[in-house]
């Protein structure tokens, strides 16, 4: 069968989209013609996205309008494109970087191709979770402080996978006061400080389950990164707005970062021939953030509603909400916990998918992730919340037995990375293939090896292979997790002495 045949079988008969791309597959709501007939390239009247004069500089100066950003520029490469043009157009090859650990691995092959020395922070490990919370604007400031070589860049993440969100506005001042650039991965976060019933305009703060219920059924998304003050946003459009996969929106905003040395960059990192089919549909999603046309924003909001409220029923699986390690949450990321239910995450994975006919967005090791997006129907969501709520019942039913407290580990609980060599020079490095176990442990990585998704590295290279490596490795593959790499199937290289 070929992959057109697969896809088409898979829209007629496959499980609901609890992952993204936000459109959700709803031809009833938006629609195309036959792309072969749309598809073209840069021919009169259709401008060029590497030197746009018209309709395309219009929809970006659009874009820049609805976020509050100076420019923006259209993404066909996906985040992965404006990560990569964002931090080379922010620093010189040997510049330090101060770097959130929980990062994308597309922020390290950054590092890694323009020869850049990282500095991590380490966000808390939300306790009951086993996960990363929000970078604390005090670890930020006291790491510019004391960084030894001058710090020309910061990158975090926030939203996270889980959508867990970072003071941006705080950790931006931090950052401006000692005089470097913010560079915030919003892949997650597009739909950020839009509501379906005001402009694009929201507190700092997020919003728990409680508070769904106390705003009598009001429920807007916390402000975006953009209008926090950072200084460089990305963010992929697909992920929860009615956009194609691949596409994505690159802001900027202040004079810390020059625009035309961005536009450089994504000339180098942008494809020479973009899709105007995939720009079409940016366009297509900024004309539905218009406020005249963010109805669909309001049912949104009032769909995750009628999952928080009902979720408060589960007696053994649990619903991320609000926690001391969070600044915020967004909560369009159904975050579902199986700790003390005896059960794993690819379990709950895949009871959702048979009988309940549910394809989850990721699955670790004892959490499942369901993403909600702006192309949701309402019959679906009803029917996921019955679902979570009747996998609970019988899980319940069939035991009430709790796993032994020293089983609840998650995988970030205990790790620390170990650099020992800058990225770029372990993978200029001769490099020789070992099991990924204790024989490799002390040595020093040539590979990046990551669960995917979220994609951040449990090691990168020039990392060493410590036992907090080895044992979040463990843990995956005791789960049932499979890892990747360029050196995968359980094998790793390492540099040569």
């Amino acid at each position: 069968m070929h992959l057109y045949d697969q896809l088409v079988k898979h829209a007629e008969n496959g499980a609901y989209p609890m992952h993204m791309p936000g459109h959700k597959r709803n031809g009833a709501w938006l629609s195309m013609e036959n792309p072969y007939l749309l598809d073209i390239t840069e021919i009169e009247g259709f401008d060029d996205l590497h030197a746009p004069e018209g309709i395309l500089r219009e929809g970006m100066e659009r874009a820049a309008r609805l976020y509050g950003a100076d420019e923006s520029w259209y993404l066909v490469n996906g985040s992965t494109a404006g990560i990569l043009a964002g931090i080379a157009a922010s620093t010189q090859p040997g510049d330090t970087v101060l770097v959130a650990r929980n990062c994308h691995r597309s922020v390290y092959h950054a590092l890694m191709v323009n020869r850049l020395e990282p500095v991590y922070l380490y966000p808390p490990v939300e306790p009951d979770w086993g996960l990363w919370g929000s970078v604390r604007p005090q670890d930020v400031e006291e790491a510019l402080e004391k960084a030894e070589r001058k710090i020309s860049l910061v990158v975090i993440t926030s939203p996270t996978y889980e959508g867990i969100l970072s003071d941006v506005k705080t950790i931006a001042e931090i950052c401006h006061a000692h005089g470097v650039p913010l560079l915030v991965d919003e892949a997650h976060g597009a739909h950020l400080g839009f509501s379906g019933e005001s402009p694009a305009e929201s507190t700092d703060a997020g919003v728990s389950p409680a508070a769904v219920e106390t705003q009598g059924g009001k429920l807007s998304f916390p402000a975006g990164a953009v209008s926090a003050g950072a200084d460089l946003v990305v963010q992929s459009l697909h992920k929860t707005l009615p956009s194609l996969t691949q596409t994505g929106l690159l802001h900027r905003r202040g004079e810390r970062v020059s625009g035309e040395r961005v536009k450089e960059c994504l000339d180098i990192y942008q494809t020479s021939s973009p899709s105007y089919i995939l720009m079409a549909s940016i366009d297509r999603c900024l004309e539905l953030l218009e406020p005249e046309n963010r109805g669909w924003l309001k049912a949104w909001e009032d769909r995750l509603r009628g999952f928080y409220l009902p979720a408060r029923r589960l007696r053994g699986l649990r619903v991320l909400a609000d926690s001391p390690a969070f600044f915020a949450r967004d909560l369009s990321k159904l975050v579902i916990s199986t700790r003390g239910t005896g059960h794993t995450g690819p379990e709950l994975a895949e009871r959702l998918r048979r009988p309940y006919g549910f394809e989850p967005e990721m699955t670790s090791t004892d959490y499942v992730i369901a993403m909600t997006g702006a192309g949701d129907t309402w019959e679906a969501m009803a029917r996921f919340t019955e679902s979570i709520l009747e996998i609970d019942d019988r899980w319940m039913w069939e035991s009430e037995t709790k796993i032994e407290a020293q089983e609840l580990h998650g995988m970030w609980d205990d790790f620390r990375a170990c650099p020992r060599r800058s990225l770029w020079e372990a993978r200029l490095t001769e490099g020789r293939t070992v099991p990924l176990n204790r024989e490799a442990l002390g040595a020093i990585s040539r590979d990046f090896v990551y669960a995917y998704p979220p994609g951040i590295p449990i090691l990168a290279p020039g990392e060493e292979i410590t036992e907090s490596v080895l044992s979040a490795v463990t843990l995956c593959e005791e789960k049932g997790l499979r890892l990747r790499g360029p050196a995968c199937e359980g094998k790793v290289q390492i540099c040569r002495e």
